[in-house]
C-alpha cells in the first residue's frame, strides 16, 4: 500500500493505519498475554472472593499450559 491510500482500522482512517503491519503471534505468546492480564488483574480483586479464586485457578492453568508448550 502507498501512504496515500486510506485504511480504516477500528474506526480510524487514515494514510498511517496503512502502514501498520499486522504482528503474528505464536500461540505460547497469546498464552503469556494473557498470563500477564490475569496477574493485573488478580491484584485488583479482592482476596477470598468467588472472582478472586476464579482468576487464581485460570493463572494455575496457564501456567501448567505454557510449561507444557
Amino acid at each position: 500500500m502507498n501512504n496515500t491510500s486510506k485504511t480504516a482500522l477500528k474506526g480510524f482512517c487514515s494514510p498511517e493505519v496503512a502502514n501498520i503491519e499486522g504482528r503474528q503471534y505464536s500461540p505460547v505468546d497469546h498464552l503469556r498475554n494473557h498470563l500477564i492480564f490475569l496477574k493485573r488483574l488478580i491484584d485488583t480483586l479482592e482476596p477470598d472472593t468467588k472472582a478472586f479464586y476464579m482468576v487464581d485457578m485460570q493463572i494455575a492453568n496457564l501456567t501448567a499450559d505454557i510449561e507444557e508448550v
